[in-house]
């Protein structure tokens, strides 16, 4: 009786938060078909605050597969790492985090904290860029480089978090390879060229368990990185 009444709140509150979530992704959308005056006043208006606000509160608790056993699954993955206590700045909480040195073959460098999910979606990630280093590059990936995880800022839109502030994204820059060889996603990413191939692969490589990919293919804040998270939204490159 206990587990259904569980079940039941669990449900209800899923459904508020679907109805809360339909409502900010149709207001959000809306604004881009207001006049740039409208716009402007909109979005620095008390009702999108009070929906950007809610938003931000509600997401890290939507993230439904990064809960305290998604940590004790870790422990028997390809991973060193060590758990990290919630805490929060703002509305910039991380839940169920962990500090990651170790990713299957590859060293993460630097180590960082990220969400278990995001973790689970690394260690996906890993075996299959070890593939396409071992078909593109006759070699084996030893160091995935990032420029951060875990940032308490605002995204593109003004007032909404980026996934960073929840530590569920990841900028990766490049790799090392076994022969120590550094391949970089601004230098190396157009061309036809392997190590061309091999960063475009990757980024290939992540579509499946990450929520959105982001390259330079997408925008010019991109250029030198490849963006993963597991937010509530799919796509970018893929």
């Amino acid at each position: 009786m206990k587990s259904q009444l569980l079940q039941s709140k669990k449900l209800k509150y899923l459904a508020i938060f679907a109805g809360i979530v339909f409502v900010a992704i149709v207001t959000f959308t809306s604004v881009l078909y207001f006049s740039h005056s409208a716009r402007q006043k909109f979005l620095g208006g008390t009702v999108y605050a009070g929906i950007a606000y809610g938003y931000n509160e509600l997401r890290p608790y939507a993230n439904f597969g990064n809960t305290a056993s998604c940590i004790e699954d870790l422990k028997t993955q390809a991973l060193e790492f060590s758990p990290v206590t919630k805490f929060r700045t703002q509305s910039c909480v991380v839940e169920h985090g962990i500090h990651i040195t170790l990713i299957g073959e590859a060293m993460l460098f630097p180590p960082a904290i990220t969400t278990c999910s995001l973790a689970k979606s690394l260690i996906a990630w890993e075996k299959q860029i070890q593939n396409s280093a071992r078909k593109l590059l006759n070699g084996k990936i030893k160091k995935i480089h990032h420029i951060g995880t875990y940032n308490c800022r605002s995204g593109p839109m003004p007032k909404v978090l980026s996934e960073h502030a929840y530590a569920n994204a990841i900028d990766v820059t490049g790799i090392t390879t076994d022969a120590e060889i550094f391949i970089s996603i601004r230098d190396d990413w157009h061309g036809d060229a392997k190590e061309a191939l091999f960063v475009r692969a990757i980024a290939t490589n992540a579509c499946q368990p990450f929520s959105l990919v982001l390259t330079p293919n997408s925008n010019e804040a991109h250029a030198d990185h490849i963006h993963l998270d597991n937010g509530l939204y799919l796509g970018g490159d893929c």
